[in-house]
């Protein structure tokens, strides 16, 4: 009814909507440093919001329920995923950058076609169609575009933003605790390939098809800089164990 429809309607703010509902999921940890008060907020959404093993949470640009049919917005996964590393930089709590893996490693890429010219708006868990002007449009407020591989469908927001997931994600590699003393802190939190180099010019090299090679092998190359002592401290995966199996 209209009733019903513009209830609906007034339940959709700032609060509900999925790309600030994910931005917001790290001020917990850039305010206080707090990682349990983040696991929490993300439990939440497990809770009540759960999209499959993706990783995700369901919105159709508002929060949208457990219901099978519901998806996850492209720019609410970039910045999910960007939330969890940045909450890592500031309480190094690991299970955070297992739940980001899941996210980058999943969700990111069902939304993106292989060479990146097209995307989706709204990844379903099981999608079984992807065609423009679905009927009946079964999103909350998201329009029937949206479930349609394009350039920009159903709004242009995502076209801009997808391009930052998986850069984002090669920035949280690895990061730099400085110090003033003589000594460098590098923490590896993921293992993507790359190179990373800290302000003092000790470096990590990772080189690696990390997570899908099939014996899972991670080789790092370690530099320290010149008259500088080297800390380097490792992440282990959940799913991993103490003799890195």
């Amino acid at each position: 009814t209209s009733a019903a429809a513009a209830a609906a309607a007034a339940e959709c703010t700032l609060a509900t909507h999925g790309v600030n509902v994910a931005q917001g999921v790290k001020t917990a940890a850039v305010w206080h440093g707090d990682a349990a008060a983040v696991r929490r907020a993300v439990r939440v959404l497990d809770e009540f919001h759960a999209l499959g093993n993706t990783g995700m949470f369901t919105c159709t640009e508002h929060l949208a329920g457990a219901h099978p049919s519901q998806g996850a917005e492209l720019c609410a996964i970039v910045e999910f995923a960007f939330s969890l590393t940045t909450a890592f930089a500031y309480t190094r709590d690991a299970a955070l950058v297992d739940r980001a893996e899941r996210v980058v490693l999943n969700a990111l890429p069902a939304a993106l076609t292989g060479d990146h010219w097209a995307h989706v708006y709204v990844s379903q868990a099981n999608q079984i169609d992807a065609r423009f002007g679905v009927s009946p449009n079964i999103y909350n407020s998201d329009g029937p575009d949206a479930n349609a591989y394009g350039l920009a469908p159903n709004y242009g927001c995502c076209t801009v933003n997808q391009a930052q997931g998986y850069a984002k994600w090669a920035l949280a590699q690895v990061f730099e605790q400085r110090s003033a003393a003589a000594t460098d802190h590098i923490v590896v939190a993921s293992y993507a390939p790359g190179r990373y180099a800290t302000a003092s010019n000790a470096s990590v090299e990772i080189d690696s098809n990390y997570p899908l090679s099939a014996d899972g092998a991670v080789t790092l190359h370690v530099r320290a800089a010149p008259t500088r002592a080297l800390v380097v401290q490792l992440r282990t995966p959940s799913w991993g164990d103490d003799d890195g199996h």
